[in-house]
């Protein structure tokens, strides 16, 4: 909630080992045309096995993947597994978006074929980023194991995966959820909020998902599964309920903020989930997180300076380590990482991380009493939403009134 201007991303070096995973003629040169050999250190593989050979010879920062030689992903499932350092780049074909592309490429950065040398530049650069900085040892030591936190629900995968199918119909959707009765029952609760402004009650898991959209009941899915974990043992100083409400309220303030943009969806997701690190440090660190804290209630200061000085990660990045290990598109992970600290994404698409560090700010000040700076105006300048600004401050207030 309380948001810093702290440098969180690692320095990334300046020339980088990237590697093409293509089939040949076409594709070779195609995937040729867009290497930035004058910064890059480039190598080119024909098929999954021999981009594992390459691994093992040398440093590799990053691999761009056509997904028509890794049909069923096995080198990018595999290439997670075992060397989650490396950022993943993925070719999208012309009929997929980043949100529609099944598993495991939905956790991978994804540029559409076709695009300019500059986009595969840019996204290269915020993927090596966003991948070492989950990588740096402290947030490992602190986080642990990414099997000892809470797993990826199982529907959520599941509904994933229909959500890319034409012919796949609410009925079948609901029974997903269904099948999980713990689930069913928080996520009509959770629909059920006030937060979502039904005027009727929800009474089954399929009005839920006509009322609410696919997209939207998948963040109920993920926000449920962690909350749930928490098994209603409040840290001292954090309300469970209170960061429910204070979620919901971003994420569906990020999503008007874009209005009919196609990245909407994909604000909504990111808002509801950017502060589920919090929860993570209570689980896995809750001592140490209380007394973060127990400071930042009695002296104001800021949250994540204070977690990065007691624990050595903030709870932006224990969240993002949580969502990239759940297999969440590279644009919620991101904007996970960096919504307190902005500045760290260079250049190209930033309208879900402006969307969510607006709203995210905007309820702060208004409600929280934080600084005007909390709103880094500089940054929501360079994303092209100034003259959005004002719109966006008086959709918060009515939102809070």
């Amino acid at each position: 909630m309380t948001s810093s201007n702290i440098t969180t991303a690692p320095p990334i070096p300046m020339r980088r080992h990237v590697l093409f995973v293509c089939n040949g003629g076409a594709g070779v040169e195609r995937m040729k045309a867009q290497a930035h050999e004058e910064v890059w250190d480039v190598s080119f593989a024909s098929s999954p096995e021999q981009a594992m050979e390459r691994f093992g010879e040398a440093g590799v920062d990053a691999v761009v993947v056509d997904p028509s030689v890794d049909e069923r992903g096995p080198l990018l499932d595999r290439l997670g597994r075992e060397h989650p350092e490396i950022a993943q780049i993925a070719l999208g074909r012309p009929s997929h978006t980043p949100r529609s592309m099944p598993p495991p490429y939905n956790r991978t950065a994804t540029v559409p074929v076709g695009a300019s040398a500059d986009v595969l530049r840019s996204l290269v650069d915020r993927s090596c980023r966003i991948q070492r900085l989950l990588a740096r040892e402290p947030v490992r030591r602190v986080i642990g194991q990414i099997d000892k936190l809470p797993s990826v629900p199982q529907c959520y995968t599941q509904l994933t995966q229909m959500a890319s199918q034409p012919d796949v119909g609410i009925g079948m959707m609901a029974k997903v959820i269904q099948s999980d009765p713990a689930m069913s029952a928080k996520v009509l609760q959770i629909a059920n909020s006030a937060f979502f402004g039904h005027a009727q009650r929800i009474g089954s898991i399929s009005q839920a998902v006509s009322s609410l959209g696919v997209e939207r009941l998948k963040s109920l899915v993920l926000t449920a599964q962690v909350f749930t974990a928490m098994d209603g043992r409040e840290p001292k100083g954090l309300s469970l309920t209170g960061l429910q409400q204070y979620s919901f309220r971003v994420a569906r303030l990020a999503q008007r903020f874009l209005g009919a943009r196609p990245s909407a969806h994909e604000a909504f997701t990111a808002g509801i989930v950017c502060d589920l690190g919090q929860l993570v440090l209570a689980l896995k660190q809750r001592a140490l997180f209380e007394q973060v804290l127990e400071r930042v209630g009695k002296e104001g200061e800021s949250q994540p300076d204070v977690e990065r000085e007691l624990l050595g990660v903030t709870h932006a990045e224990a969240g993002a380590l949580l969502l990239s290990g759940w297999g969440l598109p590279f644009a919620i992970v991101e904007t996970v990482a960096f919504h307190h600290d902005v500045n760290a994404v260079a250049d190209g698409p930033v309208d879900v991380l402006a969307a969510v560090h607006a709203a995210d700010a905007l309820v702060g000040i208004i409600s929280c009493g934080d600084p005007e700076t909390a709103l880094d105006r500089g940054f929501i300048e360079r994303a092209g939403f100034t003259a959005d600004l004002p719109a966006w401050r008086k959709m918060t207030e009515r939102d809070l009134e």
